[in-house]
């Protein structure tokens, strides 16, 4: 790909997944090819979908007290959740129950502050944004 003379490479990976289904123990295997065109520009910009995936992984993260999370950013993961609750995904009644949840567990006293003082120091930095 040339973008004002300049010669841009796109990287490309290849992604598997094999799983057992639980119920008849099948097991099943696919893959395909994941290139940097395929990326949305920014978190805003991708598909509902991914970032309510995203939100709802950030929240476990918190209430689990991953290193990787953020304990400071329970209300961003509220507003993020409302926000697909109102917007691109306002027609699933499961995004409306975790977006509830989400603001009943923020209302409720698990604060930031309640996060952060319970979680486990383990060394890694955590992450800033959703």
């Amino acid at each position: 790909m040339r973008e004002a003379g300049i010669v841009v490479q796109e990287v490309g990976f290849t992604r598997e997944m094999r799983w057992a289904d639980p119920q008849t123990r099948e097991v099943r295997e696919i893959n395909g090819n994941l290139n940097t065109f395929d990326l949305a520009p920014t978190f805003d910009a991708a598909s509902p979908r991914y970032q309510l995936a995203v939100t709802v992984a950030q929240f476990a993260d918190l209430l689990r007290h991953s290193p990787w999370a953020d304990p400071g950013s329970l209300s961003a993961v509220a507003d993020q959740a409302k926000r697909l609750a109102q917007t691109g995904l306002a027609s699933d009644p499961d995004v409306a129950r975790f977006a509830n949840l989400v603001s009943q567990t923020l209302n409720l006293g698990v604060s930031n502050s309640a996060i952060s003082s319970s979680r486990p120091v383990r060394g890694a930095a955590p992450a800033k944004n959703l």
